[in-house]
């Protein structure tokens, strides 16, 4: 038994270093560099006062104008937001690459202006007005 002590600790002290997790050379231990992939959502910005997200079935839109109405057409099916504003401006239609959004239209009218979101079927939404405007359709 002390034979076998003897030998672990002269084992230790001929093959151990003082820190086991420090490197023998200089260079043996690179830095790894991690790549942390950012998945940022594109912003679609048709006007400098308005804005647009959109992810799959949720819809951001970021303006201080004040939102006035909402409601719904059929046929084709829209979503229709009107926000309170006296800007004047050419009408101007955006084309969205989406499963449930085909496009949306921005235009002018008296004291507020109209943002129709074409729908590619009729959905249920819910309407969230924090800092933005926040549209969830309910997809089933």
């Amino acid at each position: 038994m002390k034979r076998a002590i003897f030998l672990l600790i002269l084992t230790i002290f001929l093959f151990g270093r003082e820190n086991p997790f420090l490197p023998t050379k200089k260079g043996d231990i690179k830095p790894v560099q991690f790549k942390i992939a950012k998945f940022e959502i594109p912003q679609i910005k048709p006007f400098k006062w308005i804005s647009f997200e959109i992810d799959k079935n949720i819809i951001k839109i970021f303006t201080r104008d004040k939102l006035k109405k909402v409601f719904t057409v059929d046929n084709p099916y829209k979503l229709v937001l009107d926000f309170r504003s006296k800007r004047g401006f050419l009408t101007k239609k955006i084309d969205i690459k989406n499963s449930y959004i085909k496009n949306i239209v921005i235009g002018s009218h008296k004291n507020y202006y109209r943002v129709a979101i074409t729908l590619k079927q009729k959905y249920r939404y819910k309407i969230d007005k924090n800092r933005h405007i926040t549209i969830k359709l309910l997809v089933d």
